[in-house]
């Protein structure tokens, strides 16, 4: 055999071992749909979109979460579907078939990535796979609550509040507004997500800053906090206070103590006239 032969030979193995191991002449997973977010309670639809040559059948196609299958379809098997147990992939075997699979009442466990796999019957024994993931939130059951406010504010005072959020996963994102306009950064105060033992988070967001001018010029200050999750969950909490324009007095320490004794000696004269009257009587 000749250089021009063995080259030519060559070519053909190379590509007959790329035809064999990459499949793209025959059985090719086209898309994977799996919802990237669902929410807690709610059920979630798997799609597994595959194309096979003419002269080709399918063999089988498999569902996996994580390394672990829980469905499979075998058009020769009688029944065709088997499930298999896994905790948080709950399947309506019903409403599930090779074209798509449904997961009833999503919890967090159902969270995770999932991969189909589908193979072709002989002579070529194609396979193919696609994945996709799949995050379930547990939204709050309550809108956030604001803690640390006071009936006024007088220019110059602390203002010193916190947002908490209702236990969620993951846990929500929070923002503070003033006045309409979003917090600055330099008055936030991010505290770490507080663990519940039922594996949810509880958000805390703290804002402090000094009340100025423009902060109560409107004769109220409102204060606003958001909470978010994703694009599936949105809340807020807006509270009002009454503004005043001055600054707030501080009797100083020494008229303090003579306010005091002034009321001490004026409520000692009244038992002593008190008393002088019973005598003369």
């Amino acid at each position: 055999m000749g250089a021009s032969g063995r080259t030519v030979l060559v070519w053909l193995i190379h590509n007959l071992f790329l035809f064999w191991s990459t499949g793209s002449a025959g059985l090719r997973v086209r898309e994977v749909v799996v919802p990237p977010l669902k929410i807690k309670g709610s059920e979630v639809e798997l799609k597994c979109l595959y194309d096979l040559e003419d002269k080709e059948q399918l063999y089988s196609l498999k569902w996996y979460k994580g390394i672990r299958e829980f469905f499979r379809y075998v058009p020769i098997d009688s029944p065709p579907i088997q499930v298999f147990d896994l905790p948080g992939v709950n399947v309506d075997l019903e409403r599930s078939s090779s074209q798509r699979v449904v997961v009833r009442e999503v919890s967090l466990r159902t969270s995770g990535k999932y991969k189909c796999e589908v193979s072709a019957e002989a002579p070529s024994f194609h396979t193919d796979s696609g994945t996709g993931e799949l995050l379930v939130v547990h939204i709050p059951e309550k809108d956030p609550h604001i803690s640390g406010t006071r009936p006024r504010y007088y220019v110059g005072d602390r203002v010193q509040v916190n947002c908490t959020s209702s236990p969620s996963k993951p846990a929500a994102a929070l923002m503070w507004y003033i006045n309409g306009e979003q917090a600055a950064s330099t008055a936030l105060i991010d505290y770490a997500p507080v663990p519940t033992p039922e594996g949810l988070e509880t958000s805390i967001l703290g804002l402090h800053f000094r009340a100025t001018m423009e902060h109560l010029q409107s004769g109220h200050l409102t204060l606003r906090c958001t909470a978010t999750i994703a694009a599936v969950y949105y809340r807020q909490r807006t509270v009002s206070a009454q503004a005043r324009l001055t600054e707030r007095v501080h009797m100083p320490e020494s008229h303090s103590i003579l306010a005091g004794e002034s009321r001490r000696t004026g409520r000692v004269m009244g038992v002593m006239v008190g008393v002088v009257v019973a005598l003369l009587r």
